[in-house]
């Protein structure tokens, strides 16, 4: 029970430790776009050096309101981008296969462009059954430990009493010299 009590909201906080760390990386890379953006606005430009940069996250960011136009891949609804870029606040939508996340950018005076950084899935939970397997065989381990230990206390606290039942039964079938 112990275990369990203690294993179940480790299982829960690692989970949710892999979910930040994946936005956390969405944030990073939206604010390296940022810093594109504040040196150059040409879709060209921005869509040459975010395709150079990517590597293996190729298909993960899109600019969004770039003299009109999208640059790189969307993800999330046009509703949450126009609503992220009204409120000039970051935001978090579901989109499938994973989570958006929305940044908008001023560009110019009075012109908001929109960063997007889509989350797959598969990155909210990175690592998350790995970690899960181990706290599962832990608590195992310390399950069968703890039976182990517990056998061994009970069979020396048993030991004595059954000496002293022994001693009683031969006191009663007359045997006064048992100790």
């Amino acid at each position: 029970m112990v275990a369990t009590a203690l294993l179940v909201p480790l299982a829960l906080l690692v989970k949710e430790l892999a979910q930040e760390r994946a936005l956390a990386q969405a944030e990073r890379q939206s604010a390296i776009v940022a810093t594109l953006l504040a040196v150059t606005t040409n879709p060209d430009a921005v869509e040459q050096v975010i395709a150079t940069t990517q590597g293996e996250e190729a298909g993960r960011l899109a600019i969004h309101g770039l003299d009109g136009a999208t640059v790189g891949t969307g993800h999330a609804p046009a509703e949450d981008i126009a609503l992220a870029g009204r409120q000039r606040q970051p935001a978090l939508v579901s989109v499938p296969g994973g989570l958006a996340y929305l940044e908008p950018v001023e560009v110019g005076e009075g012109e908001i462009a929109v960063i997007e950084v889509h989350i797959p899935g598969s990155d909210l939970t990175a690592g998350v059954h790995t970690a899960w397997f181990a706290l599962s065989a832990v608590a195992i381990g310390l399950v069968v430990g703890s039976a182990v230990v517990g056998d061994r206390f009970a069979a020396r606290i048993v030991r004595p009493a059954r000496a002293l039942a022994a001693a009683a039964a031969a006191l009663g079938g007359g045997k006064l010299d048992v100790r």
